[in-house]
């Protein structure tokens, strides 16, 4: 006699049914919704109506109401996912931090951040020492800044951050005072205090949209590449508006692949700015396609001073190169 209790199989549809209300469990999320003031750091204001931690994937995609941080900094190093899309807007006024394996992504809106640091990967001084990543492929992100941008402030010797920007428009101005030491006014990309020759840098991505970076002060403020960092540009276009110097192997670390590469798109180094290949150590110039503007001289190897010696090489495979002069130091 057969067990009047057993069951028949579920049909399919029902099973498949099963496995779309009980979804496989991933970071918590958290939707902007200003549905009480601006402020980013009130939970009235999210939904569920929880500040979000550094474990949450952040979404920002409505301009109901500005999302403003008030408190100083936004700090998003962790593995939560941060996410401007469509007309969502979110203004720092203070230091923008961001590092760990969540990435934080501008599909669309617009970020603005007015303060000390735009830092996307580790934060020396609080010990928080990882690499971090931002994707832009799409609406504004402005940086007004008090002190530098850069991509890392760490002593791995592990991987670097990586910004890409696929479209939208990027613009950084830096407006430091001689308040602030001069190497924390500018653009650096490998920014650290030490590191070995070996580790894999930062890189600043150029493959559509606009970027712009321009030294809106009369102090001196530079550009400098660092630690086996790559500035890449493969289409849009990217400016370097009137800083005073441009290294190409800033740091002595004892790295050997610090380098430009242009294969499409346009770089532009405006004012009187000189770029120098192989400071301290050794830098590389590469342009496959695309062009280079560069309105000062590009130097080979050193600073012009005597003072370094690092190495620098040009290679030009196709593209145009536009410079006042070119001098081996």
């Amino acid at each position: 006699m057969k067990n009047s209790s057993l069951q028949k199989p579920l049909p399919k549809f029902a099973t498949l049914l099963s496995v779309a209300l009980f979804p496989l469990l991933g970071h918590a999320q958290s939707t902007w919704t200003g549905a009480s003031s601006n402020a980013y750091n009130s939970a009235g204001n999210w939904s569920p109506a929880s500040v979000p931690d550094h474990a949450v994937d952040v979404t920002i995609d409505t301009s109901t109401a500005n999302a403003t941080v008030n408190s100083g900094n936004l700090d998003r190093r962790g593995t939560g996912t941060t996410t401007i899309s469509g007309t969502g807007n979110l203004t720092v006024n203070g230091r923008f931090l961001q590092g760990g394996s969540g990435a934080f992504n501008v599909t669309g809106g617009s970020l603005t951040v007015n303060g000390e640091y735009f830092l996307v990967g580790g934060d020396a001084q609080s010990g928080t020492n990882g690499p971090g990543t931002f994707n832009q492929s799409g609406g504004t992100v402005t940086a007004n800044l008090q002190r530098s941008w850069h991509l890392s402030d760490s002593n791995i010797a592990t991987s670097g951050s990586a910004y890409n920007l696929t479209g939208g428009t990027l613009t950084v101005n830096s407006a430091a005072s001689t308040a602030v030491t001069e190497d924390l006014r500018g653009v650096w990309l490998g920014k650290a205090g030490s590191g070995s020759g070996t580790m894999v840098g930062d890189v600043l991505n150029i493959n559509g949209g606009t970027a712009t970076f321009t030294r809106t002060t009369a102090n001196e403020a530079n550009i400098r590449i660092s630690r086996n960092s790559h500035l890449s540009v493969t289409s849009g276009s990217v400016t370097f508006a009137s800083y005073s110097n441009f290294w190409v192997g800033a740091g002595a670390n004892g790295s050997t692949n610090n380098r430009i590469t242009v294969d499409g798109g346009t770089l532009n180094i405006t004012g009187s700015t000189n770029l120098y290949l192989g400071r301290e150590d050794d830098g590389m110039l590469t342009i496959d396609s695309g062009v280079l503007n560069l309105g000062g001289i590009l130097y080979l190897g050193g600073d012009g001073t005597g003072a370094f010696d690092g190495i620098g090489t040009a290679v030009m495979t196709g593209g145009s190169l536009f410079a006042a002069s070119i001098s081996a130091l």
